[in-house]
C-alpha cells in the first residue's frame, strides 16, 4: 500500500516537473525568437518547442528508476 502512494506521489511530481520544462523552453523560444516573427508563427513556435520539451522530459524522467541503496 505505502509503496504505491510514493510512486503516485513521484509520477505526480515527474509530470509537474516536466510541465515546467516545458513552460520554460516555451518562454525561452518566445523571447529568443520576438522580433524575428510575427505573432501568429511566433505564438507556434514557442507552443511547439514547449509540448517538445514537456514530452522528452516526461520520457526521460519516466526512465529513472531507483537504483540499489549504496551506502549505509
Amino acid at each position: 500500500m505505502r509503496e504505491g502512494r510514493e510512486e503516485r506521489i513521484e509520477r505526480l511530481f515527474d509530470r509537474v516537473a516536466a510541465a515546467l520544462f516545458g513552460a520554460a523552453v516555451a518562454a525561452a523560444v518566445a523571447i529568443l525568437f520576438k522580433g524575428s516573427l510575427a505573432l501568429p508563427q511566433l505564438a507556434m513556435a514557442s507552443a511547439t518547442g514547449g509540448l517538445l520539451a514537456s514530452f522528452v522530459a516526461a520520457v526521460v524522467l519516466r526512465g529513472v528508476r531507483p537504483g540499489p541503496q549504496r551506502f549505509r
